[in-house]
């Protein structure tokens, strides 16, 4: 069996991360309509990733590291970001921003850089903790990467 999960199954994952919900939680948790949680539920709980107690759903706690390594394969993971990405750039609303730049940098220059993104990071991570509502959960993308690099890379794909 396949354990690769899709976008819509991990969001419901991360609803019931902290505690178990009935579908209606998950409901109000996610913003998903109802009839698609139905569809997840019953895809995790045929796959042995949730389970069912006491009326709400729960991730299963004795999943193999085997099947635990499969949920988190970096190949989905870069399928997912690539999804996040894509849904991101096609959104028209100005509060869905995406840029791109291409700079030169001294090393001094990059080390700033580094720190930079150190911070944000912290920020960030300080921020994961409050979890109510994932629907209105805010995406972050930042980094870099050597030009050159990235561009042999797509040549190579």
């Amino acid at each position: 069996m396949s354990y690769n999960i899709n976008l819509i199954e991990r969001l419901v994952l991360e609803s019931l991360q902290n505690k178990p919900k009935t579908a209606l939680e998950i409901h109000i948790c996610t913003s998903l309509e109802t009839k698609i949680i139905q569809g997840v539920l019953e895809s995790l709980i045929s796959k042995n990733i949730v389970t069912i107690g006491e009326l709400k759903y729960l991730i299963n706690k004795n999943i193999s590291d085997e099947i635990r390594k499969e949920l988190n394969n970096p190949m989905d993971i870069k399928i997912e970001l690539a999804e996040i990405l894509n849904s991101t750039f096609n959104l028209r609303e100005e509060s869905s921003v995406l840029k791109l730049k291409k700079v030169h940098m001294n090393e001094k220059e990059e080390k700033l850089f580094h720190g930079l993104l150190y911070n944000m990071e912290s920020f960030l991570t300080g921020l994961e903790k409050k979890q109510e509502n994932l629907s209105k959960q805010k995406v972050f993308f930042w980094g870099g990467g050597n030009y050159g690099k990235i561009i042999n890379n797509y040549l190579n794909f």
